[in-house]
């Protein structure tokens, strides 16, 4: 129970850490300015990384419990970064970047209910 729930805190933390590092490459993200971009892209990978696998542990620690239903309202956003980063086009990335951000945010409260759902 509680790998469960640290599992599903730390989804919490790397979800709002991408919703804030989305908004602020919208905000101060600067073209001309390569090193930053280039890191940037590489802060928002690795932040990528440890939300996969943070729904990933959520998802195995919830298997054999009585809230592997959560764990299953939390699958489907597992991939739709990944399908929304796969799908857009360069001509609409502000688009594109703002269904990242939404997407985070409906994830995030996702989690937040099954925290309430779990305590």
């Amino acid at each position: 129970m509680k790998l469960l729930i640290y599992s599903l805190i730390s989804f919490l933390i790397f979800n709002s850490s991408l919703i804030m590092a989305f908004i602020a490459g919208k905000v101060i993200f600067k073209k001309e300015n390569i090193n930053l971009s280039s890191n940037y892209s590489i802060f928002l990978s690795v932040l990528l990384i440890f939300y996969f696998l943070s729904i990933l542990a959520f998802n195995l620690f919830s298997f054999n419990t009585k809230y592997f239903g959560y764990g299953i309202l939390i699958l489907p956003f597992l991939f739709m970064p990944f399908v929304i980063g796969r799908i857009s086009k360069y001509e609409r990335i502000n688009f594109y970047a703002n269904m990242q951000i939404i997407t985070l945010i409906w994830s995030f409260l996702a989690g937040v209910l099954i925290m309430l759902g779990i305590s």
